[in-house]
């Protein structure tokens, strides 16, 4: 994976890129990610994956939602994407935090297919 810009990543087929979220003073469920991710059961943070097919692939947009609903005060998330593939690790490539006074909350995620 090649980061093109702070939500823009470069990808190939097979390749399979994780999104990782750090919360502050928020639940685990307040941060949720849109199709072609999968949550990740069991992962420490809350987490979530999708492998680049290796045929008919195209370009993928996926969003994150965060939701601040009773939040502690300092509350935020910190969302990192990685990459793996053939045993290569590419990232972890951090986005700003996102707390209650961000205007974006919903960010979007462009993995385009290299």
């Amino acid at each position: 994976m090649k980061q093109v810009d702070t939500f823009a990543y470069e990808v190939v087929p097979g390749e399979k890129v994780t999104l990782v979220a750090k919360l502050t003073g928020l639940p685990s469920d307040a941060v949720t990610v849109s199709k072609p991710f999968e949550t990740v059961a069991g992962a420490a943070d809350p987490t979530w994956d999708f492998v680049v097919p290796t045929q008919n692939a195209t370009n993928y947009t996926a969003f994150a939602e965060v939701s601040f609903v009773q939040p502690a005060q300092g509350a935020q998330a910190v969302i990192s994407v990685q990459s793996s593939i053939a045993g290569t690790l590419s990232g972890p490539f951090q986005i700003p935090p996102i707390d209650e006074a961000s205007a974006d909350k919903d960010p979007g995620f462009t993995f385009w297919l290299k």
